[in-house]
């Protein structure tokens, strides 16, 4: 991987961060060394970018209560989804299990106990491929999620997998959105009937515990057993054995329907008894589905908390009380990288006017997160811990689909892909917030503070022809000139949308963007490939002219360019017209200097533009499906591509 493509903005080292690396993130907590140490194992889901095994370090120095931790270890060489220890002897320690190419690879420790090393050994235990064609799962059932645990008086650990054959039912008439044509019932104003009721089916989930007949040392997955089904809206359910109530048994903790926890009371051997019910900790307030769980007792009182982790990456926990579980903050670590909770949408803004740039960055769990700059001079970057905007109100600004909201059903009720654009809206001199979210509505948050303290109004949905201003969703808008958007409107073409003389909460549609051989300017696709493309206009060439610096979701760029390759990455569209009259040559692909393609694998490349080191011209920022914000300087960087040249197979 290119080093530039791993220069992700940092936050001061004595700063106190959340816990949490990229999209998808597991949990396992494990004694690294043999001193003592609450350290924990975070997997993230390698199929996205900033996947793989990190390690965080407890540092010892704070004798808390409640572990602190040093900044994030990426673990070479330990490949594959989840990461989870095996403990074994004194010598060794710990072994580790991973899910690689569908199989159970066991990682021995060939190193010392005080210095475990994986990297050079490993080992297929089970192939999950055959295991559910043994098992006759049903048709389309494919692994979901999967946990560890261990049963009273054994120290052997077991498996509990779920499966679901989601993707059969849960789309409208059985076909997936993700095509590259119109769905005939699914997508924007569509999915939905008269009442908001989603036009697919709930899957099934099928809890199968995995027994490890063997030892630590020596694993043997092969008795399996079905425990219990499940019909829910979640692509995902989750599920692990723990002893919630205290009784010496284990029972189920189930996360399902997006973010509720339940307790399912258990017989031997994990026989569920009577139904479900829901926990006082439920909903989630910080994960949805996919979630992680470990058993844990993190604060060291003698009873046995829950590690959380899933979707968004941040790990938090569930303290076990004599009340029940409650839901606590984030565990913390010391600096680290700026990051949001995933597919990260930043802007920059001096907030306070002290001459640097602070940070606003949208996610997608539909918060807006301020970073404040502390290097109080321009082109030093040195920022604070987030904070989530709030609105004068004192409420969290946090968008969020709610069970219709989403062109992808209720599965996302909880999602919000906040994108948001700073920029002075209503002409008062302090800087305003635009975002767009879900939706594909642009909400308004009016800056009524001061220059050095901005205080944000409730937000308010800007107007077109009387009607809530739709565009298409995900998506983040540029500012043409002050008054100016331009949006990705909802059959997915780059269109100028003005701002009203008169009412800065109304707009006006403008004309479509076009090419230099009448096209329109195409930025997305039909169906699920609809907006989730991030636009920025400024004069990249240094011609005069403004231009227009995009970046989306790698399935997104053959209807951009067709010679693009299959990645999250950045274009360039370079205006051969005038400000007032601008026509667009095709788009270009922005490169590292050597013809490498800029690689952010998958849902998330949204750039913004501005001057890091003082040279006068523009270098580029982007956020990234990991929730980090990358930058790259112009130096490094290589643009002026032929359109045609063709990348798809580099």
């Amino acid at each position: 991987m290119n080093k530039y493509l791993m220069r992700a903005m940092q936050t001061s080292p004595d700063e106190f961060t959340e816990l949490g690396e990229a999209l998808d993130g597991s949990v396992a907590v494990v004694d690294w060394t043999g001193t003592g140490g609450s350290d924990i194992l975070y997997n993230a889901n390698p199929r996205f970018f900033g996947g793989g095994t990190y390690l965080y370090r407890e540092d010892q120095r704070f004798q808390n209560t409640i572990p602190v931790y040093k900044p994030a270890e990426f673990l070479e060489g330990i490949e594959g989804r989840y990461c989870i220890p095996l403990p074994t002897d004194e010598k060794t320690g710990f072994y580790l299990l991973t899910l690689k190419d569908d199989c159970l690879m066991l990682y021995r420790n060939i190193g010392p106990r005080s210095n475990p090393v994986f990297e050079a050994s490993k080992e297929k235990v089970l192939c999950m491929e055959e295991l559910l064609k043994k098992l006759r799962a049903p048709k389309g059932a494919s692994l979901a999620s999967l946990h560890s645990f261990t049963l009273p008086g054994n120290e052997a650990v077991h498996l509990l997998m779920s499966c679901s054959d989601w993707s059969s039912k849960y789309w409208p008439d059985g076909m997936s959105l993700w095509r590259d044509n119109e769905h005939p019932t699914a997508g924007f104003g569509r999915g939905y009937d008269d009442n908001g009721q989603w036009r697919g089916k709930q899957g099934d989930t099928i809890l199968y515990v995995i027994y490890n007949s063997g030892s630590n040392e020596n694993p043997v997955y092969k008795d399996v057993e079905e425990i219990c089904r499940f019909r829910s809206w979640d692509h995902v359910l989750d599920a692990v054995p723990a002893d919630l109530d205290g009784d010496g048994k284990p029972e189920l903790l189930v996360r399902m329907n997006i973010d509720r926890l339940y307790m399912l009371k258990t017989d031997k051997p994990l026989k569920p008894v009577g139904s479900p019910t829901e926990m006082k900790c439920s909903p989630l307030q910080r994960a949805h589905y996919f979630t992680s769980f470990f058993p844990f007792d993190i604060n060291r009182d003698g009873k046995t908390d829950i590690l959380v982790s899933g979707n968004p990456g941040t790990v938090f926990w569930l303290e076990n009380t004599d009340e029940g579980f409650v839901e606590r903050p984030p565990l913390l670590k010391q600096g680290g990288d700026v990051r949001a909770e995933t597919l990260s949408v930043p802007c920059f803004i001096d907030a306070d006017n002290d001459k640097d740039l602070d940070l606003v960055v949208g996610d997608s769990s539909g918060y807006l997160w301020y970073f404040e700059n502390t290097a109080n001079e321009p082109y030093k970057f040195s920022y604070r811990a987030g904070k989530p905007l709030k609105t004068k109100d004192g409420k969290r600004i946090r968008h969020q689909a709610g069970d219709s909201g989403s062109i992808q059903g209720p599965a996302e009720k909880r999602w919000g892909y906040t994108n948001p654009l700073a920029v002075d809206w209503d002409g008062d001199g302090l800087v305003d917030l635009l975002t767009n979210d879900i939706t594909g509505k642009i909400t308004w948050y009016r800056n009524i503070g001061t220059r050095t303290h901005p205080v944000f109004d409730t937000g308010v949905v800007l107007q077109l022809n009387g009607k809530d201003f739709a565009t298409a969703w995900r998506s983040r808008p540029a500012l043409w000139n002050n008054g100016r958007l331009i949006a990705v409107n909802i059959d997915g073409l780059a269109q100028f949308f003005e701002k009203d003389e008169k009412d800065c909460t109304a707009v006006r549609e403008g004309r479509l963007l076009r090419y230099t051989d009448g096209c329109a300017v195409k930025c997305c696709g039909p169906g699920g490939h609809l907006g989730r493309t991030v636009l920025f206009a400024c004069d990249w060439d240094g011609d005069g002219n403004t231009d227009i610096i995009g970046g989306t979701h790698r399935d997104l760029n053959v209807h951009i360019n067709a010679f693009f390759p299959r990645k999250a990455t950045l274009f360039w569209l370079k205006n051969a017209g005038t400000d007032s009259e601008p026509v667009f040559e095709r788009p270009r692909l922005i490169t590292f200097k050597d013809g490498t393609p800029i690689d952010l694998v998958c849902h998330k490349c949204s750039p913004w533009c501005t001057d890091l080191d003082g040279d006068g011209e523009p270098d580029i920022v982007s956020g990234a499906e990991d929730g980090k914000v990358y930058m790259w300087f112009r130096r490094e960087l290589k643009w002026d591509w032929e359109p045609s040249k063709d990348f798809r197979n580099p």
